[in-house]
């Protein structure tokens, strides 16, 4: 039987009055990286602590690879972290280092010797045994952190924001190493990071953490796709929301008459909600309709913003006066300018009509 690497059920944690973890449940596969979206305060790492074992959990489990971990001391649950800012002993080498969790655990010095040299090979840090951190680069210090973490062969890896410290080209370099010697050790990982780039390039799954509760789980082209809440559709990349109400007209098709005039046809809404909203993602929308394109929308152009590869071209609805943003390529035959009357364009099955929760 394949036991899950990582799993929560109802996980509760509470501050005082306030609940910063409100019934948080998750399961990872062996092997596999989630990561743990969502914003400054929605309980992600409230939750990355109790799993790790430095807040006590009040009601739930959680399991790693199937071995109930509640009520162990950190030490003996057998995960690896990376923490924010690396942590690392600013006195010792880089090999002691990677040495010290297999010190503390009173590996042979042989054994000690063979996996120091494994990870270090793997995050490409061969030669730098000696040197100190004052003297490695941002880049090397988190390369240090996580060969330390996976030196003790943990069931389970935790990675707190663990390129936020990192400049922007650097971090985007980083996450493309880190996710192939992620994948190369196959240790379940969570990632708790607030980075959408981040998140969506390292993990296999991507779970949104909102109000303390994991509000959706899946693939990020799922969470984008079909966002369930209007949390999720606005939190995850960029979106236009409409309100109004949904009338159903066929099977898997009808219906979303906006508060402000505009009708759009739409697939069926995939959840139950007291009250529905209309989620379209700008990229979807075309400045000039296309074949397919049911949904037709009258604007004028207000002006076009230069982004380099991308314009940003910025309309005003004719039906509310409402100013949307539309990404274009900078190369695209005929772009319209300020003042052009244009009919936006839009397929229904981009049209996604969600929970307005």
């Amino acid at each position: 039987m394949n036991l899950p690497g990582l799993e929560l059920r109802d996980v509760v944690k509470h501050f005082g009055s306030h609940r910063a973890v409100d019934g948080a449940s998750l399961c990872a596969a062996s092997g596999e990286i989630i990561a743990l979206l969502g914003p400054s305060g929605c309980g992600k790492t409230t939750t990355l602590r109790l799993i790790a074992g430095f807040e006590r959990l009040e009601s739930g489990h959680i399991e790693v690879a199937g071995a109930d971990i509640v009520g162990l001391p950190p030490f003996r649950r057998d995960i690896g972290l990376v923490f924010q800012d690396y942590a690392l002993f600013p006195h010792m080498s880089v090999a002691r280092n990677v040495e010290y969790g297999m010190r503390q655990r009173r590996l042979p010095q042989a054994e000690r010797d063979r996996r120091r040299a494994e990870v270090l090979r793997l995050v490409r840090l061969e030669g730098m045994e000696d040197k100190r951190p004052a003297a490695l680069s941002g880049g090397e210090q988190q390369r240090v952190a996580l060969a330390r973490a996976l030196a003790i062969a943990p069931k389970l890896l935790l990675l707190d924001e663990p390129l936020s410290n990192l400049d922007a080209k650097l971090r985007e370099a980083l996450r493309v190493e880190l996710r192939e010697i992620l994948r190369s050790v196959e240790t379940t990982t969570l990632l708790v990071t607030h980075d959408q780039a981040e998140a969506i390039g390292i993990a296999d799954r991507v779970a949104v953490m909102n109000r303390g509760r994991i509000v959706q789980i899946g693939t990020a082209r799922e969470v984008y796709e079909e966002p369930n809440s209007r949390f999720v559709a606005e939190f995850i990349g960029q979106s236009l929301w409409f309100d109004g109400r949904f009338a159903a007209t066929g099977n898997a098709c009808g219906r979303f008459l906006s508060d402000d005039g505009i009708v759009f046809a739409a697939e069926r809404p995939m959840t139950t909600a007291m009250r529905y909203g209309l989620c379209i993602r700008p990229e979807h929308i075309h400045l000039r309709a296309r074949a397919g394109d049911s949904n037709r929308i009258a604007a004028t152009v207000e002006r076009v913003e230069f982004l380099g590869a991308d314009l940003i071209v910025r309309c005003r609805l004719t039906a509310n006066g409402r100013t949307i943003a539309i990404p274009v390529r900078s190369d695209e035959p005929e772009l319209a300018g300020p003042g052009d009357h244009v009919e936006l364009g839009v397929a229904p099955v981009r049209c996604r009509v969600v929970a307005d929760t």
